[in-house]
């Protein structure tokens, strides 16, 4: 059954993270509530939900089941990703999130299949409250709920000590008191040493109340776990065994038998069916809040660890929230969530006309290739036969450098392929696919039309390009200094002045690798970082490229071998497992002139980065605050009326052109 695939994957998969990462926290919640209170206000506004629930819990009669009203919540999920295919652990398929929203619901209702029945009545409770993808957006448009966000900067963020999470809230998140905002990432980290891995984590208060997922760890009971923070759950082993008040120790929840420590209920000697007891203090509160007090008191005395709880973690044993949990989201929603549940954006009309992008594809060999081409994926989204679409590329500076106007007959579900030629700049790091007018009218859900895809054009009227990988060193997992050196021995030609070089590395880890290392030139020059590699997958990581000046070059290949080190930057390496495990080197030698004549600038904001032409380079549009722009031109640099620089821009007009 699916239910007992995913217990028994992710069972492992968290093992597999305490086996090599023992230094880590799985979740982060507990660090980022630490951060969040010294926050004044937001002290305040947590310590009010805290006595509001114990207001609640000792007004009514203790641990009596209790009807709610059913509480709908819209989801919104967001995906940060860096141009990696649809259907990848980076860009998982719309599919996948809406099989992993769907389950986490039912785990909610405690109505998943395998649901368990328990001895204990405080056990297995339905928390009447549901998730379900948004259909309906802060505009009142349709939407299906799931939102994919192009920015390889944010792909990878360490959360504690930085503005990173803040930072993708402000930019992305939806109304935060009509939506609950999921974010997936690549890389989820504590801190900016690369070690302290963050499978999944909630971040509280105003500037933040969103939760993330490391893109390999998104699955419904991750989802349930830090939910229930971001509806006022605490861990159970908070304060470990100390039980003297069971509404204001620990976790403050009084059904929830107290845990010495992360997991103790299977790390001590239990396993599932039959858990340790780590604490034998849950009889120590003799009040009537305490289900647990001794039975002589009328209780029903020290209990064995909840290990089925969704907040412990026990991954490949949970199962249950209790009653006295759901009481603490039921109060957080009511009292403090009001405007999130039952707000109507749940529901939508999917529209009729609605063509997505779901996939591109190029036939780019390396990056001397300027002209190759696009292979699009369009589907039809709406529950019209779609007859008719445009496609659009775009490159880097927003222009439209190819197009096709396709036609056929799709069923809503159905898709198309559609080949397009196309011809990139110097300046293209990216194209972006659109898919418009299907069936002759407005698109009904916008935000799934784009597809982006990492290009790069070294340029040049000609082209060389050498290539070698080397295995990595057995002793990467020592950290620095065990280093893997890539010689590339080619009859290399001598560069003339102008030329390109541009070297580009790329890595294909061990799995259950998270790591960085170092890229030296052969001058031991550090010239930038790999990427952190997804765990849990073969295939290389993220290419990263610098350029090296003629002369460098020219000194590098006199001897027929330009030589890359890679130098890992930590030690919090695990042991290799059956991948390539391979450094690679790409270096691509651009000569003569490949600029443009006439360049026309008109993405607004403007990125960061060089716009070259041989003649004029021209802009209406605007450099952003912290945008470093240079404009390169052969004879003119024309800054048209409404061109405009904001405040703490750097922008440079130069009057030499590209090579």
């Amino acid at each position: 059954m699916k239910t007992s695939f995913f217990l028994a994957v992710l069972f492992l998969s968290f093992n597999t993270y305490a086996q090599y990462y023992p230094e880590e926290d799985f979740c982060g919640f507990d660090k980022a509530l630490e951060i969040a209170l010294k926050d004044a206000e937001y002290k305040k506004q947590y310590e009010n939900q805290r006595k509001s629930f114990i207001r609640k819990q000792t007004e009514a009669n203790p641990h009596e089941k209790s009807t709610s009203v059913l509480q709908t919540i819209p989801v919104v999920v967001h995906i940060i990703h860096a141009g990696e295919d649809i259907g990848t652990n980076e860009n998982p398929a719309y599919s996948t999130i809406e099989d992993v929203i769907e389950d986490a619901s039912d785990h909610f209702r405690h109505m998943h299949s395998g649901a368990g029945s328990y001895a204990n009545p405080n056990y297995g409770a339905d928390t009447e409250i549901e998730i379900c993808l948004a259909k309906k957006d802060p505009s009142g448009n349709y939407t299906n709920g799931v939102l994919r966000h192009y920015n390889p900067a944010m792909t990878i963020g360490a959360w504690s000590g930085t503005t990173y999470v803040a930072d993708l809230a402000t930019m992305y998140a939806w109304d935060k008191t009509k939506y609950c905002n999921l974010f997936i990432v690549k890389g989820l980290y504590q801190n900016s040493s690369g070690c302290g891995v963050t499978a999944g984590l909630y971040f509280p208060g105003p500037a933040a109340d969103i939760t993330l997922y490391q893109a390999d760890a998104f699955w419904w009971g991750l989802v349930m776990h830090e939910l229930g923070h971001y509806f006022s759950l605490l861990h159970p082993f908070q304060g470990a065994c100390t039980n003297n008040n069971c509404l204001t120790d620990g976790d403050g929840i009084c059904d929830t038998p107290p845990v010495s420590s992360a997991s103790a209920g299977l790390t001590m000697g239990g396993t599932c069916n039959s858990p340790y007891n780590s604490c034998t203090t849950d009889e120590d509160d003799t009040s009537a809040n305490n289900p647990y007090r001794p039975v002589a008191n009328g209780g029903m005395g020290d209990q064995v660890d909840n290990v089925e709880n969704y907040m412990d973690y026990t991954a490949g044993c949970w199962d249950t929230y209790t009653e006295d949990q759901k009481s603490a989201m039921q109060n957080n929603i009511s009292v403090f969530r009001s405007a999130l549940a039952n707000n109507g954006n749940c529901t939508n009309t999917t529209p009729a006309n609605d063509a997505s992008i779901s996939a591109v594809t190029t036939n780019q060999i390396n990056h001397c290739d300027k002209d190759f081409d696009v292979t699009a994926t369009i589907k039809n989204e709406g529950t019209a036969t779609l007859t008719s679409a445009t496609i659009l590329i775009r490159n880097t500076l927003g222009n439209t450098i190819a197009s096709a106007n396709w036609s056929g007959s799709l069923a809503q579900g159905a898709s198309s392929t559609e080949v397009i030629a196309v011809t990139i700049g110097l300046n293209d790091s990216y194209i972006k696919v659109e898919s418009s007018n299907p069936n002759g009218s407005s698109d009904g859900n916008p935000s799934d039309n784009g597809f982006y895809k990492p290009v790069s054009f070294i340029g040049g009227t000609s082209c060389n390009n050498y290539s070698a990988c080397q295995t990595l060193n057995p002793n990467t997992i020592n950290g620095p200094g065990n280093t893997t050196v890539v010689s590339v021995n080619a009859a290399f030609p001598s560069a003339a002045p102008g030329s390109q070089i541009e070297i580009c590395c790329k890595v294909d880890p061990a799995t259950n690798v998270r790591y960085q290392m170092d890229i030296k030139d052969e001058n031991g020059t550090d010239r930038g970082d790999t990427c952190f590699k997804t765990q849990n997958s073969c295939g290389f990581g993220p290419e990263v490229c610098f350029y090296a000046s003629v002369s460098e070059y020219n000194s590098w290949k006199a001897d027929g071998t330009i030589t890359v080190t890679f130098d890992p930057k930590f030690s919090c390496l695990p042991a290799s497992t059956p991948c390539t495990d391979q450094c690679c080197v790409e270096i691509n030698i651009g000569q003569g002139s490949g600029c443009i004549s006439d360049l026309d600038v008109t993405q607004d904001p403007i990125p960061d980065g060089t716009y070259e032409a041989s003649n004029l380079v021209e802009s209406s549009s605007t450099v952003p605050a912290n945008g470093d722009v240079i404009f390169a031109a052969g004879n003119t640099v024309e800054l048209n009326p409404e061109f405009e620089t904001v405040l703490g821009a750097i922008f440079t007009a130069l009057i030499q052109g590209c090579f």
